[in-house]
């Protein structure tokens, strides 16, 4: 199945189960969309593979199999081993010309312990900052794509609200010049009905301009498919365990770093091993094994051809312990590294906790501030708009010219793309604390 398909019938069921609509909702179908693009695709599977790397090192149970065929160059023996087939001298005895070896081993974990633990959670460790750069890049996906469809819905209507005022602007120009004609207007006001033209039809082409760069924006997204009409989320409810994921990193890092750390001890530990082999004929043999390094049990079985020849096929079990310790110049410079990489990855910590507090109020104050700047373009828009039905009653009762009344209308327009734009910018500083903290959308606006 697709990527997508999986991306799209999570979410979908995402929303089921909280109690939505049977219907997905248009920000479930706008983000369905995301699923195509590239840096999504690379998260998830980067995801995917981290998670099979532990699952394999999880595995109770590992089998390995091995073998080999030698062939051997062999002197002619002597004249005298001819004359006399019976001689018991060394340089008479037959040899084979080949051999053969097959090993068949079953080694297994019954629960992690030293190298294998230490391995396991380096896997961890991978697998948590894959996880969290899918969140991460799902998030600014998300809040990118989402910020991108209002700016495009900004741009349509700025483009409706302009070529509203080019008409009227039009309308009022050719106005203008039938009153000069007539000598019922002056030249002045013609200038200023023509410079209001002006005016509407650049407003006009920046409108276009904004919105093919609002669309080709979108699409580099998204695509070309229809993009619905988006609610405007609020901000989010954050818990109290929230955190960034500069600090989540710091912490993995941490944690990996310390597991480097009891990695080097480990290697100046010493390392005991027992083995028991078991020689059930001359070719084959049993074997048991464990090691003090990671207490996994290995279960053998060996084949060798030509086998064990007397008097050496009389050993018919065999015990070996053993102890093994490395001291190098190398390992102690090792464990010397990783005690210095760790005091580094707590004073990263220790910083990334310190700008926490600062960075969570920055965001939230400038986003009360954008919504204190919104307020005020509402305040504004609605003046305008009073203005504008004030200015328009007056110009039916002839108390002011058409030219004024188009001038009220684009002072309409005009604070209504700076209401839509404040309001923008309220939802681009509620997007950046979802970015900030890598909180995908759908987990709290479904």
């Amino acid at each position: 199945m697709k990527l997508w398909r999986w991306l799209a019938a999570g979410w979908i069921f995402t929303a089921l189960a909280v109690g939505q609509a049977s219907q997905p909702s248009p920000t479930q179908v706008l983000l369905a969309l995301l699923s195509y693009y590239p840096a999504l695709v690379q998260s998830w599977y980067s995801l995917q593979a981290a998670r099979a790397q532990l699952s394999a090192l999880q595995s109770p149970v590992s089998l390995s199999a091995q073998g080999s065929k030698g062939f051997m160059e062999i002197e002619t023996p002597p004249a005298s081993c001819q004359t006399n087939p019976k001689s018991l001298s060394p340089d008479c005895v037959n040899l084979p010309s080949e051999n053969t070896r097959i090993s068949i081993s079953l080694k297994l974990t019954p629960f992690p312990f030293g190298n294998v633990q230490e391995q396991i959670s380096q896997a961890q460790v991978r697998l948590s900052l894959a996880r969290l750069s899918y969140r991460q890049t799902l998030a600014v996906l998300e809040a990118q794509t989402l910020e991108a469809a209002y700016q495009q819905q900004l741009a349509r209507d700025s483009v409706t609200a302009a070529q509203a005022n080019v008409k009227a602007a039009q309308a009022v120009l050719a106005g203008a010049q039938l009153q000069v004609g007539k000598q019922a207007a002056s030249k002045s006001e013609l200038r200023q009905a023509q410079l209001v033209f002006a005016g509407a039809e650049s407003r006009l082409w920046q409108a276009y301009l904004d919105l093919g760069l609002a669309s080709a924006n979108l699409s580099s997204l998204v695509g070309k498919k229809p993009v619905p009409t988006l609610p405007i989320p609020g901000p989010p409810s954050l818990p109290a365990t929230a955190e960034p994921p500069a600090v989540t990193q710091a912490r993995l890092n941490l944690q990996s770093v310390l597991t480097t750390y009891n990695q080097a001890k480990h290697t100046l530990w010493p390392v005991a091993q027992l083995s028991y082999t078991r020689h059930t004929s001359d070719n084959d043999s049993l074997s048991a094994s464990i090691n003090s390094s990671t207490l996994q049990p290995t279960l053998g079985y060996n084949f060798v051809n030509p086998g064990n020849t007397a008097p050496q096929n009389r050993i018919t079990g065999e015990w070996q312990a053993s102890v093994s310790l490395v001291l190098s110049p190398a390992a102690f410079k090792g464990l010397a590294a990783a005690q210095e990489q760790l005091t580094a990855a707590k004073a990263r910590l220790a910083m990334a906790l310190a700008q926490v507090t600062l960075q969570k109020e920055t965001l939230m104050g400038q986003l009360k501030l954008a919504g204190k700047q919104s307020a005020l373009a509402q305040l504004k828009d609605q003046d305008a708009e009073e203005t504008l039905l004030e200015t328009t009653e007056r110009e039916k009762l002839g108390l002011v010219s058409p030219l004024q009344l188009l001038q009220a209308r684009s002072q309409r327009a005009q604070s209504s793309t700076y209401l839509q734009k404040a309001r923008l910018q309220v939802l681009g500083k509620t997007l950046d604390i979802y970015r900030y903290y890598a909180i995908p959308l759908l987990e709290v606006h479904p």
